[in-house]
């Protein structure tokens, strides 16, 4: 996976594969026990008002750091609560139960694509199904081209990577659009 950051995450410094290894490796290690969840891996204050809180907000003031040795446990709390995790560029947890507010339709349509009699999830080039946290997260993207958004699939127990509106990373390797 380390290799596969570093040739996905190319204007960025070493310690954003450092972060991004890490939460892609917890996820995986979550993946199996029914945990669906987002974490957006690059964001800072500019970005409040593309997100919203949903839920109950636990990383709010505390200064966790992905690096430390209980992220995993702290992952799986946040999984109790709908809406994304927010890691900042430095790889501390900002917040949770956050709602990214963007119209995935408009997204679709700035990157230059239509819907063509295709569901959403056609349209952004999933293989299968997928529900409201992968287009959010897709869309989200788009939106916050700075951002690296990690998604793990509840139904499927898989992992997908979304950068700039693209699927850069997916357990799927046919939905890889870079």
């Amino acid at each position: 996976m380390e290799q596969f950051l570093r040739s996905k995450i190319s204007q960025t410094n070493i310690e954003d594969i450092v972060y991004a290894t890490k939460i892609y490796q917890t996820l995986e290690d979550l993946k199996h026990n029914n945990y669906g969840m987002s974490v957006c891996l690059g964001y800072d204050s500019s970005m409040s008002s593309h997100v919203y809180p949903m839920d109950h907000d636990i990383y709010a003031g505390k200064d966790y750091n992905v690096l430390d040795n209980d992220f995993k446990d702290k992952l799986k709390l946040s999984s109790i609560y709908d809406g994304a995790v927010l890691v900042s560029g430095q790889g501390v947890l900002k917040h949770s139960g956050m709602y990214f507010g963007h119209d995935p339709i408009q997204a679709l349509f700035s990157m230059g694509k239509t819907l063509n009699n295709q569901t959403l999830w056609q349209a952004y080039n999933f293989c299968l199904p997928v529900c409201s946290r992968h287009i959010s997260a897709i869309s989200a993207s788009f939106h916050l081209p700075l951002t690296y958004i990690f998604v793990l699939s509840e139904e499927y127990s898989t992992i997908r990577v979304f950068h700039r509106g693209k699927i850069i990373y997916s357990s799927f390797k046919q939905e890889i659009n870079i």
